[in-house]
């Protein structure tokens, strides 16, 4: 069998697995298989792979998605594994509290003419908030395509940009983590106020210390990226709210008497 030289550990290896760290010899661009496995691979446990992600994260998250993206992937958690474990812990923890999710709408739904229009933005709110697993996968693409946009010319793809996206986002929540017993002891916090901007801020972390060239310009480009996602999703949010409203009289009549 021919040898060469393992990606990971810098030994030779023989096969298609180092027999020294278990890499794959033969690796390729991301895949939606690979990250459909790495789904699967977050599902279970905890290692050193797990505490070794979160510590290099930390300190160094450039190199965690270099590792990924160029094909060293025992190291580390998978990034969408990686974030569905930090989102799990998150969620399992609000449950095991009993602390009710829609009372994060109250820092997002603003103050409302009449009742109705209140409701209807709670409803909202709440909706999402509820089903905050299902929608942060949801909104996700648009926050990665915005990020992918302004950073087209390093030549990285939309799945490889994905990894800088589902590493921050999964990060941080191990702040949203402590934010929950801040929120359970003093029953105040406000996720604008006090999350947002970390988690903004750490995105811009990684970029800075992922993408070559001037690192506070790239970290500039990735809030700018986010920002560009998010008028994305808010625009065709609004065509889809439109669109429903607009379909259904009664929605627009009640509108209407509220406003008398």
């Amino acid at each position: 069998m021919p040898e060469s030289v393992c990606h990971s550990c810098g030994l030779e290896a023989v096969g298609q697995y180092c027999q020294h760290c278990g890499q794959k010899q033969h690796t390729h661009r991301l895949t939606w298989a690979y990250l459909l496995s790495d789904i699967q691979q977050g599902l279970f446990g905890f290692d050193n792979k797990y505490f070794r992600t979160i510590r290099d994260l930390t300190i160094r998250p450039g190199k965690v998605v270099r590792s990924i993206i160029g094909g060293v992937r025992v190291k580390y958690m998978g990034p969408i594994g990686y974030y569905f474990i930090m989102l799990t812990i998150y969620l399992l923890l609000m449950s095991f509290l009993d602390i009710d999710f829609s009372v994060f709408t109250k820092s997002v739904v603003s103050e409302a003419d009449t009742e109705f229009e209140r409701k209807f933005q709670e409803s909202i709110f709440s909706g999402i908030f509820s089903n905050f697993r299902v929608t942060s996968f949801l909104m996700a693409p648009f926050f990665i395509l915005g990020v992918w946009l302004l950073f087209k010319k390093k030549k990285y793809n939309f799945l490889e940009t994905s990894v800088l996206y589902f590493y921050g986002q999964g990060h941080t929540m191990i702040l949203s983590i402590i934010a929950i017993f801040v929120y359970y002891f003093s029953n105040e916090f406000n996720y604008i106020t006090y999350m947002l901007p970390f988690s903004i801020t750490y995105f811009g972390y990684v970029c800075a210390s992922f993408y070559p060239g001037n690192a506070f310009w790239n970290f500039v480009k990735s809030i700018l990226g986010l920002l560009f996602g998010y008028i994305i999703m808010m625009f065709l949010f609004l065509i889809g709210l439109l669109t429903y409203i607009f379909s259904n009289p009664d929605i627009i009549e009640q509108f209407k008497q509220g406003g008398n």
